[in-house]
Formats: C-alpha cells, structure tokens, sequence
C-alpha cells in the first residue's frame, strides 16, 4: 500500500495493528520493540526503493533516529512515530506516481496527435513509441481517459476531418490526410460519430453559409 502510494489502504492496516497490539492487548517491552522493528525494517526497505528522492544521508538520520526511538520509548508515541514516517513516504510515493502518469498521458497522447494521419497508427506501434507494453497502455490510458486508445484516435480523426470540411478541402484527401485507407472506411467511421456521411456534413455547412457543396 505504501508503494502504491494507496493512503487509506496503509491507514486501515496500521489501524488494525494498533487496534490489535495498543488497544486490544497490552505487550511486554519486547515484544513492543519487535513489533517497531519490524515496522522500521518495512520501512527501510521503502527506503530503498525511493532512493530518487530520499538521499544516502536522509536515509541514515532516519535510521538512527527510529532505532533511538524504539529503544528509549518502546510505545505508543514510536508506533504513531512510525506511522508518520510511513504515512509522508506513501504521499511521496503517490506524487512521484502521478507525476509519472501525467508524463506517460502526455507522451502517448503526443504521438497520437502526431501520427494519426497513418493508417498504421494503433496500439503496436504506440506501445513501441513509449517503451511500454501493448497491454500496459491499453488499461493505462483506458484508466486514465475513460476510453479505448482506439476510440481516441477516431475521436481525434474526426475533429480533424470535420476541421478539414469547414475549410473547404476535397473529401477524397481527407480521407489520407485522417488516416484512412478509403473512402468508404472514412465515410463509415464519419457517420458512426457524426450520424451523416461528410458529403452530407459538408452539405449542410455550405447550406448554412450559402455557398455551393464541395465535393
């Protein structure tokens, strides 16, 4: 849960230990300071793991000052003591996860604006474009769009093609300029989104404008 940077979930944990060995049960000592050690040790290994943002000589104070805690006070306060550590390093964790998210979004999106005028342009060579696996950018951008890597690039195809249409360029380069190896894949796809083929898009535009269609 830390890892994760999941918050609540490492709360409800720590809870239960607290719950279980503060409230419920009276511990000796030792048994009081094993229970911290163990709660340190998960923590350094964290530590370990977070070495892009937690320095060699961080992590040594850290060290020092939980081994002194748990040696002079072996209760409660070290427990709460600990929880915070552990509490800061999973917001840390989520910040450095998010920031990443934010980045991998921008990147897959980027090449996706930048190629869709390829009738090539799917998951494969996405997933190639950004080091990740096919499968790792399907449920990454499906978690963090809402939609299918597929049905964004049609989205963005058809902003392009009704953009093409109101300024006038010929239907049949439209359909290379968005992407599509035909005519008929290009009207099929427009009217699934738009509910008109663009011949009658654009119809309806010049109809509006009192000019004459283009074809």
């Amino acid at each position: 849960a830390v890892r994760a940077g999941d918050i609540p979930a490492m709360d409800a944990v720590l809870e239960q230990v607290h719950e279980e060995n503060f409230v419920r049960h009276v511990l000796p000592v030792p048994m009081l300071r094993h229970l911290h050690y163990a709660i340190a040790g998960t923590y350094v290994r964290l530590l370990d793991e977070a070495s892009e943002f937690v320095d060699t000589d961080r992590k040594i104070v850290l060290m020092s000052e939980m081994e002194s805690r748990i040696q002079t006070d072996p209760d409660v306060g070290t427990f709460e003591y600990l929880r915070d550590l552990l509490h800061a390093l999973a917001a840390e964790f989520a910040s450095r996860r998010t920031d990443r998210g934010t980045s991998l979004m921008e990147e897959i999106t980027g090449y996706i604006l930048e190629h869709y005028s390829d009738p090539m342009l799917g998951l494969p060579p996405i997933a190639r474009g950004v080091g990740m696996s096919e499968s790792y950018v399907s449920h990454f951008f499906k978690r963090h769009s809402g939609v299918s890597v597929s049905s964004f690039i049609e989205r963005k195809r058809m902003e392009s093609a009704i953009r093409f249409l109101k300024d006038d360029v010929p239907i049949k380069q439209i359909v290379s300029l968005t992407g599509y190896n035909s005519l008929t894949s290009f009207s099929r796809a427009f009217r699934r989104a738009n509910g008109v083929s663009p011949a009658e898009y654009r119809d309806s535009l010049r109809g509006e404008s009192g000019g004459a269609p283009v074809a």
